[in-house]
């Protein structure tokens, strides 16, 4: 029997208007994919399928909790899921963990999610995903070490990439941006750092938050509609 998603309110509450989110760990059989999905993964290993399966599950239950009918949710040609008509919404997938949000366009122009396990993040790569100010500053997080702290600001900037690639095109690299977090309010907020990201509009517009769980690290981000 296939396990069915349950909702997530610890993911509903960071946003300050209504969004669904549905989650489902990554053991077990998740719900069938729909004949239009099936194409997306034909090929692909047993693990691809079974994340992306739980990840389609989940958004569409979150689709329906807001009235749209059962309907697949495909591929654009950027990979982006495509949303229902007036849904905007994100899916991320991690060790532990497959979550999609969905909202409405009327509250949000875009929503981006992205969960990552409660892990230290390996030296060589903390040196490309963050400046030296930046991991500085992640000493306001008494309560994780910093190697993990880093893995947070990874997990916030690909949600700077799920907000904004979609809505511009634009692919940023890690350093195009410095992310600020406010560690007693559970916030963060996006600085463009070079011309490439000083160029695009949307990133000042861009509001983030996160919280920590026992497993995992999660950060969300959205542009409210114009």
């Amino acid at each position: 029997m296939a396990d069915a998603p349950h909702r997530a309110p610890w993911i509903e509450q960071l946003f300050p208007q209504e969004v669904v989110s549905f989650a489902l760990d990554d053991q077990g059989q998740p719900p069938p994919l729909m004949e239009e999905e099936e194409i997306w993964v034909k090929g692909a290993v047993e693990k691809r399928r079974l994340e992306f399966a739980r990840g389609r599950a989940c958004a569409r239950q979150a689709c329906a909790e807001l009235g749209q009918p059962h309907r697949p949710i495909p591929k654009g040609s950027e990979r982006a899921p495509i949303w229902p008509s007036g849904l905007t919404g994100s899916i991320t997938h991690c060790p532990g963990l497959v979550a999609a949000i969905v909202g409405r366009l009327s509250c949000y122009a875009i929503l981006g999610i992205d969960a990552e396990p409660r892990e230290g993040l390996e030296p060589e790569l903390v040196k490309r995903i963050g400046s030296k100010s930046e991991c500085d500053r992640l000493d306001g997080f008494s309560e994780l070490a910093p190697e993990v702290s880093a893995r947070l600001l990874f997990s916030a900037k690909e949600v700077v990439h799920k907000c904004i690639q979609p809505e511009t095109g634009t692919y940023l690299d890690f350093l195009d941006v410095s992310i600020h977090f406010e560690v007693g309010h559970a916030r963060f907020s996006v600085e463009p750092i070079t011309q490439l990201a000083g160029s695009i509009p949307q990133l000042r517009l861009l509001s983030g938050r996160y919280c920590i769980t026992d497993q995992h690290l999660i950060a969300v981000g959205w542009i409210d509609p114009p």
